[in-house]
């Protein structure tokens, strides 16, 4: 592997740190909130892979909003989610169904998309 694609597939804390509130903050608060849990009670029956493919999309979607100015960060980490759970469809259970299906209603409610 050369060092430049080394140093792109290679994320800081910072950029760890960040997308990780974006997840919760975006997504698993709100979904706490309408569902009557806790944050952490939500964590604790969500599978590993599916919140770490989460934060991974937010990772690839700030890299990708960084270089592109018309690249909408949470549309893009939504649909770069959404891809990643395709590719792994038995992880897409319960909770992680319900996200996606946030995921997808934030989409279309950012792109002007009804009903």
């Amino acid at each position: 592997m050369n060092d430049s694609a080394q140093t792109e597939a290679t994320y800081t804390d910072e950029e760890m740190e960040a997308a990780t509130a974006h997840v919760v903050d975006r997504f698993l608060r709100p979904l706490a909130a309408s569902s009557g849990q806790r944050v952490g009670d939500l964590l604790d029956h969500l599978p590993e892979d599916v919140f770490a493919a989460a934060v991974t999309a937010y990772m690839m979607a700030g890299r990708v909003s960084q270089e592109d100015g018309t690249a909408e960060l949470h549309a893009t980490a939504g649909c770069m989610f959404i891809a990643m759970l395709r590719m792994a469809p038995s992880q897409v259970g319960g909770l992680a169904a319900l996200i996606v299906g946030a995921l997808y209603h934030q989409i279309r409610a950012e792109e002007g998309i009804e009903g």
